[in-house]
């Protein structure tokens, strides 16, 4: 029981963490959109892996901090799984504003707490290597 409940902790500072992220992020799309008017094809992942970065110092220093690899070490993995998170994010956001009609900031977050999810079980068993 103890596992399962060390883990919902790290889920939960996770999510904490990745809520400020995705704040910055959005904060970041919207800038990118309104004031710099680039595509949302591009504004997309520029600003998800901006602040994925910025989530990455918070992140290893709240919820991983029990990693078998120091951050130096880590952070080529994160950037792996984040490169394949803005792939799918960015492709999620397309299908969903371009064939399902929604807003593009509409569509963002609908797609955040899938993604969202997944990032955290990849960094924690792959990247942190938390068992």
């Amino acid at each position: 029981m103890t596992f399962y409940i060390r883990h919902f902790r790290r889920l939960v500072r996770y999510g904490i963490v990745g809520s400020i992220a995705f704040a910055i992020d959005m904060a970041l799309l919207v800038a990118f959109d309104f004031l710099l008017g680039l595509p949302y094809q591009a504004a997309v992942p520029s600003a998800f892996l901006i602040a994925t970065s910025i989530h990455y110092v918070l992140v290893h220093r709240v919820a991983f901090t029990d990693s078998e690899r120091p951050a130096h070490e880590a952070y080529p993995f994160f950037l792996i799984i984040m490169c394949g998170s803005a792939a799918a994010v960015t492709g999620l956001v397309y299908v969903l504003v371009e064939y399902g009609g929604l807003s593009l900031y509409v569509a963002r977050v609908a797609v955040s707490g899938i993604v969202g999810l997944v990032s955290f079980y990849m960094n924690t068993k792959y990247n942190f290597r938390i068992v």
